[in-house]
């Protein structure tokens, strides 16, 4: 059953509520929680969707922006960048210097 967003903000406020302030933060057991959420909500991973939506967002830099491969996969937060190319090569079948190329380029010689 798919709650919607206010259902999901109005649960984590009850969580919230519900911690004590000055106990020690239990990271483990909040990101389960949050991704298994993301992934009832949307059937997509959150990892995979958060990259979906960096690599979206790379692909309109690319087109829209002068900038450089590297500096685009700095600003996305892509530490290696033969990963991010790894990862735009598998999403839109060429790699981000390709993708850049404009449609009227002649690839003969």
């Amino acid at each position: 059953m798919k709650i919607g967003f206010l259902g999901i903000k109005r649960e984590a406020e009850e969580r919230l509520a519900a911690l004590d302030p000055f106990s020690p933060v239990d990271q483990t057991e909040k990101k389960p929680f949050l991704e298994a959420v993301i992934l009832a909500q949307t059937g997509v991973h959150f990892v995979d969707y958060v990259n979906t939506v960096k690599l979206k967002r790379a692909a309109w830099l690319l087109i829209n922006t002068k900038l450089g491969i590297a500096e685009i996969a700095r600003r996305l937060d892509y530490r290696d960048n033969s990963y991010f190319s790894k990862l735009f090569r598998a999403k839109y079948g060429v790699p981000p210097s390709i993708f850049r190329l404009p449609l009227s380029y002649d690839f003969q010689i």
